[in-house]
């Protein structure tokens, strides 16, 4: 759920030292599979990302992303557009979107397998891969700063 003056940060590793993480690019690219890094900055590294290019004339405007000037480009900078998109102001939530396949989830998600196993007497066979997940609710903090509120999985 959103609330005023906090945005949710969502990687599969740990995030630790906001500020770093947040002014410092090369702190960034270490989280492949998250929110922090666009799909263009991946090239090479994974094919999937939550961040992705949407010009604005393709956004689908429905309740809650119909507000004015909401994705008006010159009002507000591409880089917030492209956070903000997945901000449904309507239903305050955020909905972040993204999909990897099962060797991206596991070499560079940070993925593990927890089973595999095959039906008897059948070709099928089930992988079961578990992902960590970290959700750090950031916010300024005076004088000068910022902090969170982290969740993540078990």
């Amino acid at each position: 759920p959103h609330q005023d003056g906090m945005l949710p940060l969502i990687s599969t590793l740990p995030l630790h030292n906001l500020h770093f993480l947040l002014s410092e690019s090369i702190y960034r690219h270490q989280h492949v599979c998250s929110n922090l890094v666009a799909v263009r900055d991946l090239r090479g590294i994974s094919e999937a990302g939550f961040l992705d290019e949407v010009p604005y004339d393709s956004i689908t405007l429905g309740p809650g992303y119909d507000r004015p000037y909401q994705f008006d480009p010159a009002v507000r900078e591409p880089k917030t557009i492209q956070l903000y998109k997945h901000l449904n102001l309507k239903s305050c939530i955020w909905t972040f979107d993204a999909y990897y396949d099962m060797t991206e989830l596991i070499d560079v998600c940070g993925g593990s397998v927890t089973a595999d196993f095959q039906v008897r007497d059948s070709a099928q066979s089930f992988l079961t891969v578990h992902v960590p997940l970290y959700v750090s609710y950031i916010y300024v903090t005076a004088p000068r700063g910022w902090a969170s509120l982290e969740h993540h999985t078990e």
